[in-house]
């Protein structure tokens, strides 16, 4: 099971039948019914765990901090995704918790064949934190009215920022690099048969 924050900020445990490992590294899936754990009804079959704030990983390992779990504030984003979206708000979206931006960037560039230019809104973070970190509630979203989206997530109290443009036939960051949609859809479908002719 895992510990986190409920929306009045009382801790709570959390046990599924099932735990997948999510962390990257040394991935498991476990039956938990011999664990002797209750079951979570809110999770009712599966819980996903992942790197979170204060999680606790095994002896003697030191991954770095983990991304914040805010299950408010999941909630909050993930009900704003979904309702700009039935409003017609939202024409393109997805979530990054597989990845982070840059993968789910990528999957909507192959998706819909067009590219996009980013840049990342502050330094607070390094590059690569930004681009790959795969913390909760993250979407990238696109949307015809900019700032019609972001008077709305004000008003919802879900954080919001302008991070770039759609367009193009390739993805840049930053300005300084860039591939095009082609070669991504090359490298992205084309490795498996390299690598299966490989002798």
């Amino acid at each position: 099971g895992i510990e986190a924050k409920d929306e009045h900020g009382q801790t709570i445990q959390l046990h599924a039948p099932m735990t997948i490992d999510a962390s990257g590294r040394n991935g498991f899936a476990a039956n938990a019914m011999g664990w002797k754990r209750k079951r979570d009804p809110e999770l009712n079959k599966i819980a996903l765990w992942t790197y979170y704030k204060g999680g606790k990983r095994g002896e003697g390992r030191d991954e770095g901090a983990p991304p914040p779990v805010d299950l408010a504030q999941e909630r909050r984003n993930g009900d704003f995704v979904r309702d700009s979206i039935q409003g017609g708000a939202v024409t393109a979206c997805h979530d990054l918790s597989d990845g982070g931006m840059i993968v789910a960037l990528a999957e909507m560039a192959l998706s819909g064949g067009i590219g996009a230019s980013i840049t990342m809104p502050d330094d607070t973070v390094p590059l690569h934190a930004w681009l790959f970190g795969e913390d909760q509630a993250r979407y990238i979203v696109t949307t015809n009215d900019v700032e019609a989206l972001l008077q709305a997530a004000a008003t919802a109290g879900v954080p919001a920022s302008v991070i770039g443009q759609t367009g193009g036939a390739s993805l840049t960051v930053q300005s300084d690099y860039t591939i095009s949609i082609n070669e991504l859809r090359a490298t992205h479908e084309g490795w498996l048969p390299d690598y299966m002719t490989v002798t």
